[in-house]
């Protein structure tokens, strides 16, 4: 009954393996001033703590080199310049998401491909005078007021007949300073997956439409119908989008 599940976890296990990069940069290489010509807008509350997440921008748009000092493509840094031509445009916002009372820095990559679209949550430590990363995932997550991140997966082991998308749900743990896990979604639909009918939970599916939704929510796994699982997800995300002025150097 699980076997859908596994397959999804396993992709995204694949997954954020994969976009680990080998290349990487010195942080305090990352956060020396950037010479240009270019004016930006005061994006954050602190100007100080402005003008560092804009040359980490800089830097990124220059070297491919996130603010941690991972290259954010799949070439590792052999062909930058051909790279940077093929992927989508680099978009980022300074907000503080995590509502901490410290701005992070939102960058948004979509990339090549696949494999390198990516979004990423970075804070600037002044303590540590460097980047810390809060959050990786695919490209295409949404934010809630209440601190949540909706985050579909890159792939999935099933097909669907609606809109639905597998995906995760994550909130910001502050004593670990990052983001978790606190949920995974899929779906289970006989109408386009006939083959999992042997393994399918009958059982569950109370309102009889061949139709069920596995959630991993903290440690605790729910086999739900379509009533039950749009309930649970309204409940959990229940809060407003938070709409983020995305800006790109492009």
């Amino acid at each position: 009954m699980k076997r859908g599940v596994y397959v999804y976890l396993l992709v995204l296990i694949c997954f954020l393996c994969g976009c680990s990069r080998n290349e990487k940069l010195d942080n305090n290489t990352i956060v020396q001033n950037v010479t240009n010509e270019t004016e930006y807008p005061n994006l954050s509350s602190g100007d100080e703590l402005n003008q560092i997440y804009l040359n980490a921008i800089e830097k990124l748009e220059n070297t491919g080199y996130l603010p941690n000092g991972n290259y954010c493509y799949v070439d590792n840094g052999n062909d930058f310049e051909k790279q940077k031509e093929l992927a989508y445009p680099n978009e980022f916002v300074i907000y503080d998401i995590n509502d901490d009372g410290v701005d992070e820095l939102l960058i948004r990559i979509e990339g090549t491909c696949n494999s390198d679209s990516a979004q990423y949550i970075y804070r600037f430590s002044q303590e540590k005078e460097a980047f810390e990363l809060l959050f990786e995932y695919y490209y295409g997550c949404r934010f809630y007021e209440n601190g949540l991140i909706y985050a579909p997966v890159s792939h999935s082991g099933y097909m669907y007949n609606d809109d639905f998308w597998p995906y995760e749900i994550y909130k910001y743990k502050k004593s670990e300073n990052k983001y978790e896990c606190i949920a995974s979604v899929e779906q289970l639909d006989l109408t386009v997956c006939p083959e999992y009918e042997d393994s399918f939970p009958f059982e569950y599916d109370k309102d009889g439409d061949k139709k069920i939704y596995f959630v991993l929510f903290y440690e605790e796994f729910l086999y739900l119908d379509e009533e039950e699982y749009d309930d649970w997800r309204e409940r959990l995300l229940d809060s407003d989008l938070i709409e983020l002025d995305w800006h790109s150097l492009n």
